[in-house]
C-alpha cells in the first residue's frame, strides 16, 4: 500500500514511473497508471479532446497553451493530480484527480474532507465495451490504495446511457442528477471497500 499521498506535487516536465499496475489475463492486457508529464504527453491529449470535443478549432489556434498550464498547475499542486493510463504501455485514458472541496462538484452534492474527484478522457481508439469498465475499476483500486481517499465521485452526461451503465458496471454508484455548467450530468461516488 502506498505510504504517499495521492495528490502531491511533482515535475511535470519529467516523465514519471508507472505508480500502479493491474494485471487482465483473460484480456490479455496490463494496465499501468503513471502521472502525466506534459513535456511528452500533451499532444496525445489535445487530439483525444479535439476528437472528443468534436472541433477543428482546437487545431487551429485552440486553447493549448492554456490546457498545458492548467496541466502544470495540477501536477505542482497538493490537491489534484493528472495521470495517463496505459494498457500494455500504449495510452488509452488520461485522468485528473482531486479534492473535492477544490471541485465544483461540491455545490451539487456535500462533500466531506476524504472525497476526491476524478474526470477521465478516453482516447478514441479504445473500444469501450472491452475496456472501459476495466479502467475504471483500475483507477478505483489505485485511488482506494491511499488511506486518504474515503469515496470518489464523478459525473458524466445524463443524457448517454451508454457510457452511464458502463460507469455502474466498473462499481459507482447513481447519486443525483444535476444541472451544471457543463450541462445535465448524473453523479455517481464509490465509497472505499476499507
Amino acid at each position: 500500500m502506498p505510504s504517499d499521498r495521492l495528490c502531491k506535487p511533482i515535475d511535470p516536465y519529467r516523465q514519471q514511473h508507472p505508480v500502479f499496475s493491474r494485471p487482465y489475463p483473460l484480456q490479455e492486457y496490463t494496465l499501468c497508471i503513471r502521472p502525466l508529464c506534459v513535456s511528452t504527453d500533451i499532444e496525445l491529449v489535445y487530439s483525444w479532446l479535439s476528437h472528443q470535443l468534436g472541433t477543428h478549432s482546437w487545431q487551429e489556434g485552440g486553447p493549448k497553451p492554456e490546457l498545458m498550464q492548467c496541466y502544470i498547475d495540477m501536477l505542482k499542486s497538493d490537491y489534484s493530480q493528472s495521470f495517463l493510463c496505459l494498457m500494455d504501455e500504449q495510452p488509452v485514458c488520461q485522468v485528473d484527480v482531486g479534492k473535492a472541496i477544490f471541485n465544483e462538484v461540491f455545490m451539487y452534492i456535500d462533500t466531506q474532507d476524504n472525497d476526491y474527484v476524478f474526470r477521465m478522457i478516453i482516447s478514441p481508439e479504445v473500444e469501450l465495451r472491452n475496456a472501459y469498465v476495466n479502467i475504471v475499476r483500475t483507477l478505483l483500486e489505485y485511488f482506494f490504495s491511499f488511506r486518504e481517499v474515503g469515496r470518489v465521485l464523478t459525473c458524466l452526461p445524463a443524457n448517454d446511457d451508454w457510457i452511464n451503465h458502463l460507469l455502474e458496471s466498473a462499481g459507482l454508484a447513481y447519486l443525483d442528477t444535476r444541472r451544471t455548467i457543463y450541462g445535465v450530468v448524473n453523479l455517481y461516488g464509490c465509497v472505499s471497500p476499507s
